[in-house]
């Protein structure tokens, strides 16, 4: 994947939830169904509370609408600077093609304008989490909140990451040329005008066949006759998947007014809008079917094992979560029945997706090897930032040290070291998963404890991008507490406030790669750190605040 802000090209870039010490005594969070009552907000898991006054239902419905005026005029202020139909003939335009870096007037003003749009956002969910009731004015403020930036994004250049050109040629690929894209890459086809805004054009998909299947669905009906009707039609879908997501948070909550408080914190949120719709990110697909099979495990539907998998299908990090689904269906006695047709459903659903580009196991072969590939750059997670540190010793007694250092980590640090790093943050994220998993079976929220293995995930095996945190603020919204708000509050300010960093640090100053990213892992590695280890000490905390005190 690209990120055109946190370029993979240019800065040699690329691609986790608990904390190791989890806590499995954490306190069971109440059902789905249970209505949000004055005591539950200090319980960890528990649903928020009103937290203060409940303004006036006009006077809520007044404030949300101006904060949808203000936030959809900030959307179409970036639409100014970097509108898809202006920038169509500009290849590989992002934030790093604007002169001058954070120098620049109009990038320091991006910086604001998300800063806006990250505090307009806090402010309209407080609104929304006071209202004792969601009156039709304060639903219609909602809604312009969700639908002008949504429609702004829409138009919006992918100036954050050029990841959706990637898809392109590969849909193009598979339903045009008639072509294996795990077998064969989009080199043949240079002259095609949709390899111009590629990057990844000598590189087998890395993709799961669920992510190709449905993504035929918007090609089918614009086809590929030019770059910009595609990618407008991904993005629309991309806006309707996360329709259906919010929907699939609504229908989780039993409360009605807790539906419209959590599905607005997902679908208004302008992280998730940025990432999902106007970088047209295919992690919105893998959250709608892993946010389906979150739905189906709380109705004890088979379909849970199914929707898991195309969710794996589409990327490889929801397999992670089987363990905790298993956990799930033993504590709540499913039977052998149920169980095992979930268990065949599943195995069916694997064979028919993966049925049309199998090839004699080669698409295995060929999805590692992407994987792979795409995988050598560096980010910000502590595993990368280690492999990063290994590089940087690497350099110190290197004949030519700058060159080392400019190389990605991967191309430099010794296999044993890098095995080394592999193994141990392999048995740290397992021994962290088993603790989470550990802590369902006595009671507590799965979806929270699925949000944190995939937290822990991303810290410890992957390089982490914004654009990740897409399932995670999902699966949080499912079980909104004040501490999951916070966290997805505080993640998406600084998740915005990363691509003008990412600029500054790497066109503002002589910092080495590594430095940059030292630099740049406060806004997306700990906010991540400390969540974990908060909801980690919650239970202590409250044990602590419970004690009677003595006169």
């Amino acid at each position: 994947m690209r990120s055109a802000g946190p370029s993979r090209r240019g800065s040699g870039e690329t691609m986790s939830d608990e904390a190791m010490s989890y806590n499995p005594a954490a306190t069971a969070s109440p059902p789905a169904s249970a209505e949000p009552n004055p005591t539950a907000g200090s319980e960890p898991g528990a649903p928020i509370t009103p937290d203060l006054p409940a303004p006036a239902g006009r006077g809520g419905g007044i404030a949300l609408t101006l904060l949808a005026v203000v936030s959809t005029a900030c959307w179409f202020l970036l639409y100014r600077w970097y509108g898809l139909f202006e920038h169509r003939d500009h290849t590989h335009f992002s934030f790093e093609k604007i002169p001058g870096g954070l120098d620049s007037p109009i990038m320091r003003q991006t910086a604001v304008v998300f800063l806006i749009l990250a505090a307009s956002y806090v402010a309209a969910m407080r609104i929304l989490r006071s209202a004792e009731t969601i009156v039709p004015s304060m639903k219609l403020g909602a809604l312009v909140l969700i639908a002008g930036p949504a429609i702004a994004n829409i138009v919006l250049y992918p100036v954050g990451a050029l990841d959706v050109f990637n898809y392109m040629i590969e849909l193009k690929l598979a339903f045009h040329y008639d072509q294996n894209p795990y077998l064969v890459t989009f080199e043949a086809y240079r002259a095609d005008s949709f390899a111009m805004s590629a990057f990844l054009v000598n590189i087998t998909l890395f993709y799961g066949p669920a992510w190709l299947l449905v993504s035929w669905i918007p090609t089918a009906i614009v086809g590929f006759y030019d770059v910009v009707e595609t990618l407008l039609a991904l993005k629309i879908f991309n806006v309707l998947l996360l329709m259906l997501t919010a929907l699939l948070i609504a229908w989780f909550q039993g409360d009605r007014r807790w539906r419209w408080v959590t599905a607005a914190v997902f679908l208004a949120n302008p992280l998730v809008l940025f990432e999902g719709v106007a970088n047209a990110h295919n992690d919105v697909l893998m959250t709608t079917f892993l946010l389906g099979a979150m739905f189906a495990l709380q109705r004890r539907s088979p379909l849970a094992g199914p929707l898991l998998a195309l969710s794996a299908l589409v990327k490889l990090y929801p397999v992670v979560l089987a363990p905790l689904f298993v956990v799930v269906v033993l504590r709540e006695r499913w039977g052998w029945k149920w169980a095992g047709s979930a268990v065949l459903l599943t195995a069916i659903t694997v064979v028919i997706v993966c049925a049309p580009y199998w090839e004699d196991g080669k698409l295995v072969d060929g999805l590692r090897g992407g994987l792979e590939q795409s995988q050598v750059m560096d980010h910000v997670s502590p595993f990368s930032l280690a492999q990063q540190y290994a590089q940087q010793r690497e350099a110190e007694g290197a004949a030519n040290p700058e060159f080392i250092r400019s190389r990605p980590s991967a191309e430099v640090v010794p296999e044993a070291t890098k095995s080394t790093l592999r193994n141990g943050s392999t048995a740290i994220f397992a021994v962290g998963a088993l603790l989470i998993a550990a802590s369902v079976w006595r009671g507590r929220s799965a979806e929270l404890a699925a949000a944190e293995t995939l937290l822990l995930l991303l810290l410890l095996l992957t390089n982490l991008y914004g654009w990740y945190l897409i399932p995670v603020f999902a699966l949080l919204a499912l079980r909104l507490d004040r501490l999951s708000a916070a966290y997805i509050s505080v993640a998406t300010a600084l998740g915005l406030l990363y691509y003008p960093m990412f600029i500054y640090g790497h066109y503002n100053t002589d910092w080495s790669r590594f430095q940059v990213h030292l630099f740049l892992a406060p806004f997306l590695t700990l906010p991540i750190l400390i969540y974990l280890v908060t909801r980690v000490l919650q239970p202590l905390i409250a044990m602590r605040a419970s004690k009677p005190t003595s006169d």
